[in-house]
């Protein structure tokens, strides 16, 4: 993967408890698949740009300067309606804001830009 490419990422829940997940590097035509238990009510859904985890402990990676990401044709099902959706900012420690998410536009887009420390 490298920067600027296109990701295409799909869930999808079965009914024996698991989700099936998909992510398809469109720019270079890889793809990959994955079953994971999940508990899922149907109820929710996110799309989400964070930190990861070091392995064995609860300390954070820092957070790579993304600049900007741009989520497109999002949809969730039964409704696809995303008009109840609520832009969550990730903060620092002091409170500053370091991912800042817009609203959605046109029920179907968003983008999360990286807020540099001030």
């Amino acid at each position: 993967m490298s920067a600027g490419d296109e990701i295409e990422a799909e869930v999808t829940p079965t009914s024996t408890g698991t989700g099936t997940m998909a992510v398809t590097n469109v720019t270079s035509g890889q793809r990959t698949t994955a079953s994971e238990p999940a508990a899922y009510a149907g109820s929710s859904a996110e799309w989400v740009v964070e930190q990861s985890g070091v392995a064995g402990s609860s300390a954070l990676k820092p957070l790579a300067d993304f600049g900007v990401v741009t989520f497109t044709d999002v949809s969730s099902i039964p409704s696809g309606d995303l008009s109840y959706a609520d832009a969550i900012e990730m903060l620092r420690a002091n409170g500053s804001a370091t991912a800042i998410p817009s609203q959605i536009q046109g029920d179907t887009s968003f983008r999360i830009t990286y807020e540099p420390r001030g």
